[in-house]
């Protein structure tokens, strides 16, 4: 009998200590329920007025909610069902103070592509000024992986983001709007065809100001095309990598189709994870990426092997719309950020490994580049991998989403702060889910405050007090959890921590369903969450950092 009221009582005290994890600086408050939208594709966007709608899609269903973070109810809600046949979502986007929703139709009969918009009038949650935007002259297939140069590396199992047939991007200032797509080549042989992509440029009413389909200067085996972006004069721009040369270019297509194309002093022997191009304020256009020297090769206990991407720092170019490069940045993680949150012994592999250039973060993914007011950029990357392994009791397929890194380099490209933020997240596909549609509580929200920058994930709590030479402890997707938070001072990037939430009690209600990346920041410092709760209802969680 003492035994039984021994193990009760330590196993109270366990419990107990978990529940004096959670932070005194935020503010949990639940919404009451609401009734559920089943729809596999959620999308929320964050107003001005501390308010956030909400477009979910299922098939030619599409349900606009408005729900308010103030009183913490929905105030409006309606159901379309007026839909093409065969419609997809591509995007649902806040230019300015007008929000769209981007969709695309197939035309079965004519074999083509329509991609229309849908205004919302944010007052009532519902659909206004329905416009098709353009047709394509045939049909459209979807992007390869955006962003890899795979230059030098193998093919490796990845996050792979199985993409649209639409990319949307917007200038810095809002003012202009890109939709970008590519023709499914009529010669299949890579070596004969030359790629047709479609620019189309809107203004931020979605008035066309310019659109065409676009011939590629090299065929499909020679280039690699990386990443899109436009800038508020509605120029667009792509980059390619050429395989054979081992040469990068900057490709400027302007009104008319006319292409410019401007070589890169990259060192093709590189291998990229990833090249973002992205407007800066002062109308620049910035080309950056993670860099590696190569790959790894890793063997576990259970005899599976995988290559390993060794990313060893940020490469970063700057260039006018002349195509002029006014700045270029080779930064190199330091071995000090490395080594961080790996044990002594893969630390000690990694200070040898330094002595020959070859220290790095493994498998570390760019997941948001972005130009701030002054001018600085901050670079936001997690550890993302695959591996066949052992999870309970049978050989799966696992999903990793580890460490995040984040690094501020200012106007000139001067690196100011780099942090490692500890952080060990697994989960395996059910069904026919893979990723990235079976993120569910694993990956990060990343939001901007006035003076901070804002990192929200699900951890183990035992990772709380974690010493910079202890791996942090798994968490398991979809088994309990505490939402955590890291905010990281934008001046200097000094870290501090918060637990905020038990998964199984927050704000008095228990999470069920939900997705980390759908949370948003609502006014500065206030984060919303929308969470399933069984009984077929949603509720909505406020998260508020006191000052």
């Amino acid at each position: 009998m003492k035994k039984i009221v021994l193990v009760f009582s330590l196993s109270f005290i366990a419990l107990l200590s978990l529940s004096q994890k959670l932070s005194n600086d935020f503010e949990v408050l639940s919404s009451a329920p609401y009734r559920v939208v089943d729809a596999p594709d959620k999308r929320y966007v964050s107003l001005d007025n501390s308010q956030v709608i909400m477009v979910k899609t299922r098939g030619e269903i599409v349900t606009v909610q408005l729900f308010d973070a103030n009183s913490m109810k929905e105030i409006a809600r309606n159901v379309y069902e007026d839909f093409p046949k065969y419609n997809k979502v591509q995007d649902l986007i806040k230019v300015g103070d007008r929000v769209y929703y981007i969709f695309e139709s197939y035309n079965r009969k004519t074999k083509k592509f329509s991609c229309y918009s849908r205004e919302i009038d944010v007052k009532q949650a519902s659909f206004i000024n329905n416009k098709e935007l353009f047709s394509t002259s045939r049909p459209v297939t979807s992007f390869r992986q955006e962003g890899l140069s795979s230059a030098s590396g193998p093919l490796t199992k990845s996050l792979i983001n199985f993409g649209k047939k639409f990319k949307v991007h917007k200038s810095f200032d809002e003012s202009k709007v890109m939709i970008v797509y590519r023709l499914k080549p009529i010669e299949k042989r890579d070596a004969l065809n030359k790629d047709i992509l479609g620019f189309q440029v809107f203004n931020n009413l979605m008035e066309k100001q310019w659109g065409d389909e676009v011939e590629m200067l090299h065929t499909e085996k020679e280039m690699n095309n990386l990443a899109y972006a436009i800038d508020k004069e509605g120029n667009g721009y792509m980059m390619s990598f050429l395989r054979q040369e081992k040469k990068f270019e900057l490709v400027k297509v302007s009104s008319e189709g006319n292409i410019e194309a401007t070589t890169l002093d990259i060192n093709g022997d590189l291998v990229f994870e990833k090249f973002n191009l992205i407007e800066d304020v002062d109308g620049n256009i910035i080309c950056a990426g993670y860099y590696a020297n190569g790959w790894d090769f890793k063997v576990n206990w259970t005899g599976s092997s995988a290559f390993s991407f060794n990313t060893n720092g940020i490469y970063m170019f700057k260039m006018n719309n002349s195509g002029k490069i006014l700045s270029k940045s080779d930064i190199p993680f330091s071995i000090d950020i490395i080594k961080k949150y790996l044990t002594d012994r893969e630390a000690k592999k990694m200070e040898k490994r330094e002595s020959g250039g070859k220290a790095g973060i493994s498998d570390l993914k760019l997941i948001k580049v972005f130009s701030q007011e002054d001018g600085s950029i901050i670079f936001i990357g997690e550890q993302q991998y695959v591996r066949d392994e052992m999870w309970m009791t049978s050989q799966q397929t696992v999903y990793h989403y580890s460490n995040v890194v984040v690094t501020k380099l200012n106007k000139e490209g001067e690196e100011v702060w780099t942090k490692k933020l500890p952080k060990n997240q697994a989960g395996v596909a059910s069904g026919f889910q893979i990723n990235p549609i079976f993120e569910g509580q694993m990956s990060v929200a990343y939001m901007k405050g006035d003076d901070s920058h804002y990192i929200l994930f699900v951890d183990n709590p035992k990772n709380e007090n974690l010493a910079e030479n202890k791996v942090p402890v798994a968490h398991k997707n979809g088994m309990g959890g505490f939402i955590s938070a890291f905010q990281l001072t934008d001046s200097d990037g000094e870290v501090s921590r918060h637990t905020i939430a038990d998964m199984k009690d927050i704000g008095g209600v228990r999470a069920h369903q939900f997705k980390v990346t759908r949370i948003l920041e609502v006014q500065e410092k206030v984060f919303l969450m929308e969470v399933y709760i069984k009984g077929k209802k949603d509720a909505m969680i406020r998260m508020h950092l006191k000052e």
